[in-house]
């Protein structure tokens, strides 16, 4: 299953870290694995939802979302696009990250967690938790990132904004 947004792939590019060099000839022990955000990237302590959001709206938000990552995990740099707003500031180094990324790396993108936090007319804002595993290919280090999307409409449909990490 290959997709997501180009925005989970920003944050994945900016919170992967390459292991080194070793010998192909060594044998290596992995510790057990026990995944927590960077410390510059810790989930918030608390979530404040606004009350009565509207759940269609919300499920509309998602649906997005969850595309972002269908299309990134499918490789289809196009579909990706289809869900980021046409005047995001992030719209030519997702493209440009994009490409570099499905043309380097074999990757799964997984929503651990996804909720609409707010909603004030055509903006929303989206806390979401992303893990991103290598399914093979070059070395990749596992990573979970955490953020912020911030969704806006376009001709009556809500694209990704921007995203910004978990300060």
């Amino acid at each position: 299953m290959k997709a997501s947004l180009f925005s989970f792939f920003l944050l994945s590019i900016l919170f992967v870290s390459f292991p080194g060099c070793e010998s192909k000839n060594e044998e290596r022990i992995l510790p057990e694995r026990k995944f927590s955000l960077p410390p510059t990237q810790q989930e918030p302590k608390q979530i404040v939802k606004q009350a009565n959001l509207d759940p269609k709206v919300v499920q509309e938000i998602i649906v997005v979302i969850k595309e972002n990552l269908d299309a990134s995990n499918d490789e289809d740099i196009n579909r990706v696009l289809a869900t980021i707003h046409e005047d995001s500031p992030q719209l030519k180094s997702t493209k440009e990250g994009m490409q570099f990324v499905f043309s380097s790396y074999d990757l799964d993108f997984i929503l651990e967690e996804v909720k609409v936090i707010e909603l004030n007319g055509d903006d929303a804002k989206v806390y979401y938790v992303q893990f991103t595993t290598n399914r093979g290919g070059q070395q990749f280090a596992e990573n979970r990132t955490a953020g912020f999307h911030f969704m806006k409409k376009s001709n009556g449909n809500w694209k990704i904004y921007k995203t910004e990490p978990v300060k």
